[in-house]
């Protein structure tokens, strides 16, 4: 037993060591082409992996009340490792907390996605993941109204 916990306490130094020495940086997100005088609130997602893309399992995620104030200057995500990412946003403007699609399946709310947005289409991981490999990187989504 007491060659376990001494197993695991080196294992969760050598942990944390490797946690601290992963470079990590900043992402700097933009929102374009928002109605401000809509009332109603921005849900930003962010996406680490590919087969969680689009799921309720999100890296983190962000809300952000509409106003001039909010959108004034970047929201800033501090602290993410290193890596692929993708970003996806949506504005609720009726406060039910998700997005709201017509009878054809298309988002009667603004949405906009990072990487290259396809209108007539949903997203893809491959279509949106942008990599974080600096420091600081700058994130612009262009709601689509």
């Amino acid at each position: 037993m007491k060659v376990v916990s001494i197993l695991m306490f080196f294992l969760n130094i050598y942990s944390d060591f490797n946690n601290q020495n992963e470079e990590r940086g900043r992402v700097e997100v933009e929102f374009a082409n928002v109605q401000l005088e809509k009332v109603g609130k921005i849900y930003l997602a962010v996406f680490s992996e590919k087969s969680k893309f689009m799921t309720s399992e999100r890296f983190t995620e962000r809300i952000i009340e509409v106003n001039e104030e909010n959108l004034s200057q970047p929201l800033v995500i501090k602290n993410l490792p290193y890596g692929s990412y993708s970003f996806s946003a949506f504005i609720d403007y009726n406060d039910n907390q998700q997005m709201d699609f017509n009878a054809q399946g298309m988002p009667v709310e603004p949405y906009a996605t990072s990487g290259k947005q396809n209108l007539y289409a949903p997203p893809t991981w491959e279509a949106s993941k942008v990599e974080l490999k600096e420091k600081m990187m700058n994130v612009k989504l262009n709601f689509v109204n």
